[in-house]
């Protein structure tokens, strides 16, 4: 009863990780300059969607938004309307973070170039604007992530 009882934990403490894991999907990720990365992971059945910013290996930002909300703000910015751009917009207090990928088709190699990076605006200066370069692009936003509604 015992050795039963100590596999059940075992196994338990094996899938734990498994599980927290497999709530969340990477939608997006880049490394930013000065050892910064940048990701989006959405929930379970799309229904949030999570902007985080790391700078060296650490946690500064996160930002976490229903898919409603990410489609209003998304379709209301400029990016929208881009036929080569997948964009997410994502608010948090006074401030607009618009991840984005942009993609290009290289005309000598006849491969796809990604670039991208994350606009940030303060809500009350339109004045203010801010942007992070990524610099080496992991997952792209796709088609399939591109919050749009027909």
């Amino acid at each position: 009863m015992m050795k039963t009882k100590i596999s059940i934990v075992a196994l338990a403490l094996f899938l734990l990780p498994i599980q927290v894991f497999a709530k969340e999907t990477l939608e997006f990720s880049c490394d930013t300059a000065h050892n910064g990365k940048a990701t989006v992971h959405s929930t379970p059945n799309k229904a949030h969607y999570i902007y985080r910013f790391y700078k060296n290996g650490k946690l500064k930002l996160t930002i976490k938004n229903s898919s409603q909300q990410i489609i209003k703000n998304s379709l209301e910015n400029p990016f929208a309307n881009r036929y080569n751009v997948h964009n997410m917009y994502f608010s948090n207090q006074n401030y607009g973070y618009n991840v984005y990928t942009e993609w290009y088709l290289n005309p000598k190699t006849e491969k796809i170039i990604y670039t991208g990076g994350i606009d940030i605006t303060k809500k009350n200066n339109p004045n203010f604007s801010s942007f992070i370069q990524c610099t080496k692009i992991y997952r792209a936003l796709s088609g399939e992530t591109n919050i749009r509604q027909n």
